[in-house]
């Protein structure tokens, strides 16, 4: 889910594998590899993890225009004890 200004912006597909994500600091740009798809966010300002029990269920990117990039995991991922 990934609200946007217009309904052009957002994320198509409901159920979408997240393969991976990387933030490039000189375009301050944070990209989300999904099945099939990338989504860039830029300029983030804030990023909120929701984490149970050592597990991420979801985070949420919010960008400079105040736009909110929402992640639900439908598997949990494990989070290596620190």
């Amino acid at each position: 889910e990934a609200p946007g200004p217009a309904p052009a912006a957002r994320i198509p597909p409901d159920h979408a594998a997240l393969r991976g994500a990387t933030y490039e600091p000189r375009h301050d740009t944070l990209t989300l590899f999904l099945e099939g798809l990338e989504h860039r966010i830029h300029r983030a300002k804030a990023i909120h993890a929701e984490q149970v029990g050592g597990e991420l269920r979801s985070f949420e990117v919010v960008d400079a225009d105040d736009n909110h990039h929402i992640v639900q995991l439908a598997r949990p991922l494990a989070i290596p004890a620190g």
